[in-house]
């Protein structure tokens, strides 16, 4: 029998997991997604791509940047 469940993460997340992923409310995961450059559009549909997230949430310069334009506003 196959154990069906996924063992690596998705590339692309949908706002609930992107908000999950960032331990955020919908609003501001959204914004941060869009500040870090993340959002995808296919179709209807708007993802958010997690390695552009992480490579922001590893870089500090980057990652104050986008603090810094959240706060703004």
């Amino acid at each position: 029998m196959k154990n069906n469940t996924k063992t690596e993460p998705v590339r692309l997340l949908s706002i609930p997991g992107l908000c999950t992923f960032l331990s955020m409310g919908k609003n501001k995961a959204v914004e941060f997604g869009k500040l870090c450059g993340a959002e995808l559009h296919i179709g209807r549909r708007c993802l958010y791509d997690r390695a552009v997230i992480e490579a922001v949430l590893d870089d500090p310069r980057e990652f104050e940047r986008v603090i810094a334009s959240m706060s703004e506003e």
